[in-house]
This record gives C-alpha cells, sequence and structure tokens, in this order.
C-alpha cells in the first residue's frame, strides 16, 4: 500500500501516511509465516546467486523456479539487463515493481563467529549482538553486512549459543549496487544457500505476501460472524431504550418524594447540628478559660485546636518550659507533653512549641 505524503497527509508537521504505513507493515510482521501462507502467497522473487565473481539469476513464484541467466557480477551489460529484465516480465506477466531480489552470498565469504548471550536478549538479538560487533571481531558496525541466528538454547542456564554471520560491505556492497543499477529494484535481502529464509545481513523486514482467494473466503466469513454477532446486539438495544424510557417515566414519579425527603434530612441535620454545638460551647469556654488562666502572659497561642477529650496548643513565648507543670496542675487537664523540640527563633528571641493534653471530661 502507498499513500502519497504530500500536504492533505501533512497535520501539524505529522506524516500520518508514515504512521499508518509503520502500523500496517508492523501489524504484517507480528503474524506467523504458517498462517500467512494459509491467507498470501510469497511475491515474486529474484535469487541473485553470487559465486566465484558470478551471478546466476532464478525467479521463484510460489514452487515454480526459472533459471534465467548468469552474468559476470562485475560487468551486467546493458544487453544482458535487457534480456533479463524480458525474461522477468514474459514469466511473471507483470511490471518488475511486485519482484524482490534476494542476493545469496557464497560461504566461503562469510564470517561466522559463535557467541553466548543470555536468553533475555532473544527479542531483541541483532540488536545486541551489533553492540558487541567490534569486540568480538576485527570490524565495526558500519564495515559488515551481518544478522545473527539461535542454535542452541540452554533453558536451564537460560543461555543462547548464537552464531554471528559477517560479510564484509568492501565485499558484497559492489554487488548489491550493481544488481540495482542493472534491474532498477533494490535488493530486500542478502542471505545464503544454508540459511535462506532464516537470516537477513541487511537487517530489515521479513519477505512481502500478497493476498491470496482464501482473502476474500476470510473476509465474507468475518462479515458473517460480524452480522451474527450484531443481530442479538442490535435487539438487546431495543430493549434497553424501551426500559430507559419506563426508568425516566419513574424518575419522574419519585423525584418528588425524593426532593421531601432530602429537604427532612437536612432540617434534621441542622437541628442536630444547633444541639451538638449548644452541648458543646459551655465545656470549651471553661478550657479557653482556664487557658487564659494559667498561661503567663510572655506566651502567646497560635492555634488551639479539641477534638474529643484531646486538645493541641501550639504557640511561641519565652520559658515555654514551665508551661508542662502548670498544665499538669490545673483539674481540667492531665499527660500534658511536648509534641516536637522546642526551637528558638533567632530573630525574635522567642521558642516555638507545640504541646498535646488530654481534657478531663469529668471535670466540665
Amino acid at each position: 500500500m502507498k499513500l502519497s505524503t504530500t500536504n492533505k497527509w501533512q497535520f501539524f508537521g505529522v506524516d500520518v501516511a508514515q504512521i499508518f504505513q509503520f502500523f500496517v507493515q508492523g501489524l504484517s510482521d507480528g503474524i506467523p509465516v504458517q498462517l500467512k501462507g494459509v491467507f498470501a502467497s510469497h511475491c515474486p522473487s529474484l535469487i541473485a546467486q553470487f559465486t566465484d565473481e558470478q551471478i546466476d539469476f532464478v525467479l521463484e513464484d510460489g514452487d515454480n523456479k526459472k533459471q534465467l541467466a548468469s552474468f559476470n557480477a562485475s560487468s551486467l551489460s546493458s544487453d544482458s539487463v535487457e534480456v533479463l529484465k524480458a525474461q522477468l516480465k514474459k514469466y511473471t506477466q507483470k511490471t518488475l515493481d511486485g519482484i524482490e531480489i534476494e542476493l545469496l552470498v557464497d560461504e566461503k565469504d562469510l564470517l561466522i563467529h559463535r557467541m553466548q548471550l543470555p536468553s533475555q536478549v532473544e527479542p531483541n538479538l541483532r540488536q545486541s549482538v551489533a553492540y558487541q560487533l567490534s569486540r568480538h571481531t576485527p570490524f565495526t558496525e558500519e564495515q559488515v553486512l551481518f544478522d545473527a541466528i539461535v542454535v542452541e538454547r540452554d533453558r536451564i542456564k537460560k543461555q543462547l549459543q548464537v552464531d554471528l554471520i559477517i560479510v564484509p560491505k568492501t565485499r558484497i556492497q559492489p554487488v548489491i549496487d550493481n544488481i540495482r543499477q542493472a534491474t532498477g529494484i533494490k535488493v530486500s535481502r542478502v542471505s545464503t544457500a544454508q540459511h535462506m529464509g532464516e537470516i537477513n545481513l541487511l537487517g530489515t523486514g521479513q519477505a512481502k505476501f500478497r493476498p491470496n482467494k482464501n482473502v476474500y473466503l476470510l473476509a465474507l466469513l468475518l462479515f458473517s460472524l460480524l452480522v451474527s454477532a450484531i443481530s442479538p446486539l442490535l435487539h438487546k438495544r431495543v430493549v434497553v431504550l424501551e426500559t430507559k424510557k419506563a426508568v425516566v417515566e419513574l424518575r419522574g414519579e419519585v423525584a418528588g418524594i425524593m426532593e421531601k425527603k432530602l429537604q427532612l434530612e437536612k432540617n434534621i441535620n441542622v437541628l442536630q447540628f444547633l444541639v451538638n454545638k449548644r452541648k458543646e460551647m459551655p465545656g470549651r469556654a471553661l478550657i479557653v478559660e482556664e487557658l487564659s488562666r494559667i498561661i503567663p502572659d510572655e506566651i502567646y497561642l497560635s492555634s488551639l485546636k479539641i477534638k474529643d477529650n484531646m486538645a493541641t496548643l501550639q504557640g511561641q513565648g519565652k520559658d515555654v518550659v514551665s508551661i508542662i507543670e502548670k498544665l499538669e496542675a490545673s483539674r481540667l487537664f492531665g499527660s500534658a507533653k511536648f509534641t516536637s523540640t522546642v526551637n528558638r527563633n533567632a530573630q525574635t528571641g522567642l521558642d516555638r512549641f507545640s504541646i498535646k493534653l488530654d481534657i478531663q471530661a469529668e471535670a466540665l
């Protein structure tokens, strides 16, 4: 699928077409090859076997294979190229746009290095190997084409035996460039006859597929299943709409009753609040009066919190340590103690304090 990347696919600088293509490609790559083979077949591929400076071209289309031509790798003449293109069009009966080229490298041109890696790296095996390429070979990542394949798994030790397969770019890149220049088709895969379909030294995605007739049967089946699934839902939707209408009518009748109930509850809460406040006021007034009597004038309260039979005092002043003894001496209070260290304000010279004490309810 190709989408235009002109301005109509650009939204706030984001290429929507590219994001959609990436999503479709990721979805396609995630389908197992065995399942994909039921509904799709491989696109025609041109196998270029590179051996001893010679390239043998073989056309593969499904189970059909056809030897097309053999050329010298360094001298693909224009006449030879035209003959190759003519043969491709003859056997595919299509343009060359749908054809992929896979280059098979001779085993003697490869460097294969056995590595041991933790099994956790298997999902990102090629990327993990790339980080260690210069440690295990005399090459950097920019100097070679490479891929890695797992040859053994030790599930007890959670280790992988991995073959790192390398071919120098100086050896294979000129061949790739000549093939692309001659055919006008980009080489999509570089592999070997032994590892064909298992590795790609270019590191790109999987081989492309084209849909077959089973796709239309699958689409018809999915459509039938969708209709079968939706029909009961549509019936239930009608029932739900009728039920909602009845519920709305019932809510209208109940609304008046609920409003009266809420008003009564509100009035009860107000009355209860007033009763509780009336009960609390004399006791709290005594607490405030007692604190005013006990606390010296040079000590200032900044906060007084009363909850149940507990009170918390916060303030500042001088000689705040003596206030504990005075609180304990009162008949209204008990268990007075500092809840934090007394800190002195360097600017004012006053000590900041926080005290928690019990209120003797029987004394109120």
